[in-house]
């Protein structure tokens, strides 16, 4: 299973369907619904070892599709990128 067929989502479900009719269906579900069932499940502890409630920042090529699941996250895509581009304007980049 590649990354493009798991970040390939089905608009019925916001995600892939919960039960695959083949092996690579059940595969790409299992991926999906697994991995975001992880990141409630983290948030859900944090929460209980914080006060309040964490900041869950969602970035990266897949966290489109957790989006709509995670109501309390906060989407930046470019995250990664634009913390690249503060540090490359503090002039403290190095390049090697």
């Amino acid at each position: 299973v590649s990354i493009e067929e798991i970040v390939s989502i089905d608009g019925e479900y916001r995600g892939h369907a919960p039960l695959g009719k083949n092996t690579k269906q059940a595969i790409m579900s299992g991926i999906f619904w697994g991995q975001l069932g992880a990141v409630r499940e983290l948030v859900q502890r944090l929460s209980q070892e914080v006060e309040g409630s964490p900041d869950v920042l969602l970035s990266g090529g897949g966290s489109r599709l957790l989006v709509p699941h995670l109501t309390t996250a906060t989407h930046y895509p470019y995250l990664a990128l634009q913390g690249l581009v503060l540090v490359a304007a503090a002039g403290r980049a190095t390049c090697v």
